[in-house]
């Protein structure tokens, strides 16, 4: 009867022990996430300021008239 007490009492231990770490261990892993996922938007936000370039650099009138000229386009 004793070894069953005993085994009952480390088994609650250790449960107290789980719910103890659980809840840093969740908000440890909440800040990884989000620092990926602010890494992410980092990427995302440069790429789009460089796509925005290449757009304006193509919207330039030069740019239009040669490639309107390169498909044999008249642009009169």
């Amino acid at each position: 009867m004793k070894a069953v007490r005993a085994i009952l009492v480390a088994a609650i231990v250790l449960n107290l022990a789980l719910l103890a770490v659980a809840g840093p261990l969740r908000s440890t892993l909440a800040r990884y996430d989000m620092a990926r996922k602010q890494q992410e938007f980092r990427r995302l936000a440069v790429e789009n300021r460089a796509l925005l370039g290449r757009v304006g650099q193509a919207r330039r009138p030069d740019r239009v008239a040669v490639r309107a000229s390169s498909m044999d386009i008249d642009l009169r």
